[in-house]
């Protein structure tokens, strides 16, 4: 069994204690503090409005095994909430800040940044192999993006959160102000969440006016979670005047959700007035979910008033629904002269139940499509519109239709536009690098799944590196498996116990290797899954979660059964011999803030088990 183990988790507060280090420069705009380390990174919260400048690549792998400043939920992100935010700048200077980790899913507002606001900027930032869980408002590099820009800066890893989840950002908004924008930025995130959660960001949106505003951005990694799930974002809008806009932008990641799924964006529309657009974007995952489920876009347009439009985007994932389903838009409204969908395609097998439609599921109010193709080929069974069937300047056309050039009559070939033999259209390829230039050399980076690791799973490792590796070589640091090392590009591994793993990927294209290790906690997981020696016993707790203190009210236990309280690692941190039907208290508030496991155990049979939360 592992024996790395880290007593530091179990007994630091939460709470950080800032160093008294003093970071180069003042903090002003001529000469702002310099950041070289993550200790010093944690430190930007003692000055919440300075300005401050990564001076190089810094590992945060102690916030993984509670060293340091940290307990054990890792960094605590630097601005909390609108009362505190981060109103500084932050200028990354393309650096890479590598292997952070917060593990907090009872916090709002989580990211490096938790809570920003106007006038603050963050830029050039790159963040690889993080690893984020957090509650709602959660993002990689930012929770809450509040009247604040973000520019040209990317992560990669894996983020996890409750509602306005993010590969990069939880949520970003503005009220009564100019544009909100995200630009020239990318992530290559693992991203999982309930409502509005998106591959780059789970919501964008603006306030009484402004411009929500997506523009040479991308996002790789799968996504899931139940409403307003999208490659790219969960929801883009505007409440009551100006509008979305999603420009030069696309996904790739498979996307799995409920209800306004889209390869591209969950929702997109202006509430109340405005307009949206979306142009010259596309998306290429699968696409999964029950109702208003499209490749490229769930849920396309106004509410309560406001035109939208698609301009020369398309979708070539399958899209697979119950209801308003469409291999472009699940359901689409729309109205006024030249509002609709212009100049795009579906090319993916769509399926589903009812208004199941080539290019739009289900159409409401009046829309103008000009020349729009769909693939009548792999979905012969099909019309244009599901709700409407046949439809004017919507065109179903075979594979090999779609992949000639001449059956795009009027399509710009020369500026937007490009197509090679046996290919859908793509784009012609734009000047988007922004003021960094994005790896293209070799940078080594994994996720892994899933999160938290139980000593019983079969852990899926995928290789997130860029600069397009060709082989790979990694080691689990797990010797007493007996299978400790792979050469797959994506391996999985049983761990042979419970601890910390320094898992090391060493990727190689040519004569360039690069090579990245991530601490994987493996705890053991003690869940209500496990089975349990009665039906009928019953243990009930409460308050939870709570401050420590924790009472226990149990029927049909059996007597002198044994209560253990375990912390993530694994360690006991608390034994009670108890009775049948009994009521008493435990008290764990010398122990850190965090998840706990309990089981009651009767002559070596686990009776019941369950978490406590420790706040």
């Amino acid at each position: 069994m592992k024996t790395k183990y880290f007593l530091a988790i179990a007994v630091l507060a939460f709470s950080i204690q800032i160093s008294n280090a003093q970071m180069l420069g003042n903090g002003t705009p001529s000469s702002p503090y310099q950041v070289t380390t993550c200790a010093e990174l944690q430190q930007v919260q003692s000055n919440l409005s300075a300005y401050y400048v990564l001076m190089n690549d810094i590992d945060c792998s102690q916030t993984q095994t509670g060293g340091g400043p940290w307990g054990a939920t890792g960094f605590v992100p630097i601005g909390s909430d609108s009362t505190t935010p981060f109103t500084g700048n932050f200028n990354g200077h393309c650096f890479a800040i590598k292997n952070l980790y917060i593990n907090n899913p009872t916090l709002n507002n989580v990211g490096i940044f938790g809570f920003m606001d106007s006038p603050g900027k963050v830029a050039n930032v790159n963040v690889i192999n993080a690893t984020v869980i957090g509650g709602d408002f959660t993002g990689i590099l930012i929770g809450y993006k509040h009247s604040s820009t973000l520019d040209t800066s990317y992560t990669t890893g894996t983020v996890s959160g409750g509602n306005y989840t993010g590969g990069i950002v939880g949520r970003c908004g503005n009220y009564q102000g100019p544009t909100c924008q995200i630009t020239n930025s990318f992530s290559k995130a693992v991203v999982s969440g309930k409502n509005f959660v998106g591959g780059l960001v789970g919501q964008i949106r603006c306030f009484q006016g402004g411009l929500a505003l997506l523009q040479n951005c991308f996002a790789t990694g799968n996504v899931s979670g139940d409403t307003n799930v999208g490659g790219l974002s969960g929801g883009s809008g505007t409440y009551q005047g100006g509008g979305p806009e999603i420009i030069n932008s696309y996904a790739t990641g498979n996307v799995t959700g409920l209800y306004n799924v889209g390869g591209l964006s969950g929702w997109v529309g202006p509430y109340q007035g405005g307009g949206s657009t979306v142009q010259r974007s596309y998306a290429t995952g699968n696409v999964a979910g029950t109702t208003n489920v499209g490749g490229l876009i769930g849920n396309n347009g106004p509410t309560m008033g406001g035109v939208s439009v698609i301009l020369s985007s398309y979708a070539q994932g399958n899209v697979n629904g119950t209801s308003n389903v469409g291999g472009l838009v699940g359901i689409q409204t729309s109205g006024g002269i030249g509002w609709g969908i212009d100049t795009s395609y579906a090319s993916g097998k769509v399926t589903g139940t009812t208004d199941v439609g080539g290019l739009v599921g289900n159409q409401t109010n009046a829309s103008v499509f000009d020349t729009c193709f769909w693939n009548i080929t792999i979905n012969p069974s099909l019309q244009s519109i599901g709700n409407a069937g046949s439809y004017s300047s919507i065109y179903p056309s075979t594979t090999a239709q779609m992949q000639t050039q001449a059956t795009y009559v009027g399509w710009d070939f020369t500026n937007t536009w490009d197509i090679t033999a046996n290919n859908y259209p793509t784009f012609i390829p734009l000047n988007t690098s922004g003021n960094c230039h994005f790896p293209s050399t070799l940078e080594a980076a994994f996720n892994y799944n899933p999160y938290p690791v139980c000593v019983t799973d079969s852990v899926h490792f995928t290789d997130a590196s860029l600069g397009s590796p060709t082989s790979w070589s990694w080691n689990f640091d797990d010797v007493a498996s007996g299978h400790n090392t792979s050469t797959l590009q994506n391996p999985s591994h049983l761990f042979s116990g419970f601890g910390i793993y320094n898992v090391t990927l060493i990727a190689t294209s040519g004569a360039n290797t690069d090579t990245i290790t991530t601490p994987v906690l493996v705890t053991s997981c003690i869940t209500g899954s496990q089975p349990l020696s009665q039906s009928n016993c019953n243990v009930s707790v409460y308050p939870n979660p709570g401050n420590g203190i924790f009472t226990f009210s149990t029927q049909n236990v059996s007597a002198n059964s044994l209560l253990e309280v375990y912390n993530v690692l694994g360690e006991k941190v608390y034994s009670k011999i108890t009775s049948s039907n009994s009521s008493f208290t435990i008290d764990l508030r010398n122990q850190a803030k965090g998840v706990y496991f309990y089981k009651l155990i009767s002559n070596s049979v686990v009776e019941k088990n369950g978490k406590l939360v420790v706040e």
